[in-house]
């Protein structure tokens, strides 16, 4: 999180780096996040998403979170949760389904446990039939991306119900599922992705609250935060950023600063474009304590040539000295920094 960037208050970042240390290669993978929101009271919960936005929603039913000692009263908030891909070696997101916690009316199939997880993290209900949504009068209902509309709006919101139509059924009974904890995926990959041996791929997410004047006025303001984090996010404020269009001359890792540092320091580093390399080159960046054990992987992916900036946060390591070191195929350099709380 930031406390020093406006309009970021009430966001947490929170970023992954996903290694296969298998020496077999991961087939059809997906990368997969699961969500049990449960804002307030939990049982006048609806979810949503915005495909465009890479936004999972989850709001107040009516414009009074109340029946339990937790919940918000009136004019509750709206939770947000953005999948990031303004970064190398991201993925986009491709699905958006809701799960049930027990097996209810249209889910085929209750939370995302065996057997159900895999067809459910790929964007389908837990018996592998495709959603449906009931807005859609002409051409395929088929959709990955559930309660798509305009919350409160146009579109196929919560309140809309869904398709009852499992055994992979292209029709149904709608169905308005009641007493249902609403929970959801949110998944990116493929099923021709493949992730060989010590390849990586890096997910990040932002989640965030935002509260209206309204039930929906919070769905609103949850978007607007959102285009602020998307800003942050293309401005490469978060992640690894390219700050230069020149193409540098030499392989080359700057001193961070400031050092010594407490608890975050910024990285600055060059990779040239090198004939002996094919393409984009495989870079990694990783930090090293005094004994020589690697204590974090700031980067692992194929890196165009350019000028590369990135922060390293200290927070939940000890004070001492640090070695970064930045690696290609046929390039390796390393450098010393102080971490002093």
């Amino acid at each position: 999180g930031y406390d020093n960037v406006i309009g970021t208050e009430d966001v947490q970042f929170i970023k992954w780096d996903i290694i296969n240390k298998n020496k077999y290669p991961w087939n059809r993978t997906y990368f997969s996040l699961f969500c049990d929101p449960d804002l307030g009271c939990l049982e006048d919960d609806y979810i949503g998403c915005d495909s465009v936005k890479q936004l999972g929603i989850c709001y107040n039913s009516d414009n009074d979170d109340g029946g339990c000692s937790y919940g918000y009263g009136a004019n509750p908030p709206a939770l947000g949760i953005k999948w990031l891909t303004c970064f190398p070696n991201s993925i986009h997101l491709n699905s958006f389904v809701p799960v049930s916690s027990t097996s209810a009316p249209g889910f085929c199939g209750g939370a995302p446990w065996v057997p159900w997880a895999y067809n459910i993290i790929r964007g389908f209900k837990g018996d592998g039939s495709w959603w449906l949504n009931p807005k859609v009068t002409q051409g395929s209902r088929k959709t990955k991306y559930v309660f798509s509309g305009d919350m409160g709006g146009s579109g196929w919101s919560c309140s809309d119900g869904i398709i009852d139509n499992c055994g992979g059924d292209t029709t149904g009974n709608i169905v308005h599922p009641n007493g249902v904890d609403w929970r959801f995926v949110m998944s990116a990959g493929a099923d021709n992705l493949t992730l060989n041996a010590n390849q990586s791929k890096t997910v990040m997410i932002a989640q965030f609250m935002a509260r209206g004047s309204s039930n929906l006025n919070s769905v609103t303001k949850l978007k607007l935060l959102d285009n602020r984090i998307q800003s942050l996010c293309d401005s490469g404020l978060i992640g690894i950023k390219n700050i230069s269009a020149a193409i540098p001359n030499s392989f080359y890792l700057y001193q961070n600063y400031p050092n010594p540092f407490n608890p975050v320091t910024k990285i600055k580093f060059e990779i040239p474009l090198d004939s002996r390399l094919r393409g984009n080159d495989n870079v990694t960046l990783k930090i090293y304590d005094v004994l020589g054990k690697e204590v974090s992987t700031l980067v692992n992916e194929k890196l165009s040539p350019g000028t590369y900036s990135l922060d390293w946060d200290g927070t939940n390591y000890p004070s001492g000295v640090y070695f970064y070191k930045l690696e290609t195929n046929i390039n390796s350099e390393t450098k010393k920094m102080v971490l002093i709380k």
